[in-house]
């Protein structure tokens, strides 16, 4: 699978935007940005759509974050239709690599709050199929000790041991 990385030209306004799309180019996509959408709807002779790159789907994010960050920060929502330089998920994590992020006292402090507090780090949240999360169910009974007790109406409970 392919997708392509794109860049929209405003004529009128002299404005731009890039972004990426899994699709084909003539599948009818605009953008994420509904700013952009709704002034190519409204005048869509103005507007005039060049593909930079096409990129495999493994790496269409960052390589759209590489365009992207080439973005002045002051351009963002003037120059261009993208309002701000956004990061894809997954890419690092904001203290990946630094270190003393907190003062030792600050560590101190939190280790105090924490201890005695109940955790459900590797648990799955009981209530969470009954609010229909995404996953809670699936999730749920993986928990151990944990399983299925059908009701003869058809509908189903846990059964803890």
């Amino acid at each position: 699978m392919q997708g392509f990385i794109y860049i929209w030209r405003d004529k009128i306004r002299n404005m731009y935007y890039v972004g990426s799309h899994d699709g084909t180019i003539d599948d009818g996509y605009i953008s994420s940005s509904h700013w952009l959408t709704a002034e190519v709807r409204y005048r869509p002779a103005d507007f005039k759509r060049r593909i930079l790159k096409y990129v495999d789907l493994l790496n269409l994010k960052l390589e759209e974050y590489k365009f992207i960050n080439l973005i002045k920060d002051d351009e963002f929502g003037k120059k261009y239709y993208n309002l701000k330089q956004g990061k894809p998920k997954g890419i690092a994590p904001w203290n990946k690599g630094k270190t003393g992020v907190y003062s030792p006292e600050h560590r101190k402090r939190i280790s105090e709050w924490r201890t005695g507090v109940a955790t459900t780090k590797g648990k799955t949240n009981p209530q969470a199929a009954d609010n229909g999360r995404k996953g809670a169910a699936k999730l749920s009974a993986r928990v151990k000790g944990r399983t299925r007790l059908y009701k003869e109406d058809g509908t189903w409970t846990w059964q803890y041991p």
